[in-house]
C-alpha cells in the first residue's frame, strides 16, 4: 500500500539537485538497490513510496536468517583464533612489544626469548578469563 506520494520535483528540492531528472535517477537506483519500495510515474512525474512488500513470517526468511547467523559465528571464530595465533606468536610480540626484545642479564644475553613470552601469554590468559567473568 502507499503511504506517501512526492513529485520529483519535490524530491529533487529536499535532497538539493538540481533537477527532476537527477531525482528521478536517484529514486531508481535507490528502488533497484532495495534500498525503498516505491514507483514512479512517468505522466505525471510521481513518486508513490510503497510499505516493503516482505513478509517476514515466512520459512524463507527464517532460514535465510539463520544462514546469516550461522555465517556470522563461523567469521566470528575464525577472527578469534586468528588474533589467537597473532597475539601469543613470538615474531609479532618481539616486533610489538619492546620488553621482548632481546636483553642482557650479567653482562650476558638470555638462551631464548620464550620464557618472557611464556609469562606474557599466561598473563594474556589470565586477562581475557577475568573479562569474561565480569561480563
Amino acid at each position: 500500500s502507499t503511504y506517501m506520494t512526492l513529485s520529483l520535483t519535490q524530491i529533487a528540492q529536499q535532497a538539493s539537485l538540481q533537477n527532476s531528472q537527477q531525482a528521478e535517477a536517484l529514486v531508481r537506483d535507490m528502488i533497484a538497490d532495495g534500498q525503498i519500495f516505491a514507483k514512479i510515474n512517468e505522466k505525471d512525474g510521481m513518486v508513490s513510496f510503497q510499505d516493503n512488500p516482505e513478509n517476514y513470517d515466512t520459512a524463507n526468511l527464517a532460514n535465510q536468517l539463520q544462514d546469516n547467523i550461522k555465517s556470522i559465528i563461523a567469521v566470528n571464530e575464525a577472527l578469534r583464533q586468528v588474533n589467537q595465533t597473532v597475539s601469543t606468536n613470538p615474531s609479532y610480540l618481539q616486533k610489538t612489544h619492546p620488553e621482548f626484545q632481546r636483553e642482557s642479564r650479567g653482562g650476558r644475553e638470555r638462551e631464548n626469548d620464550y620464557d618472557m613470552i611464556d609469562s606474557y601469554d599466561e598473563d594474556f590468559k589470565k586477562a581475557i578469563a577475568e573479562s569474561m567473568r565480569s561480563q
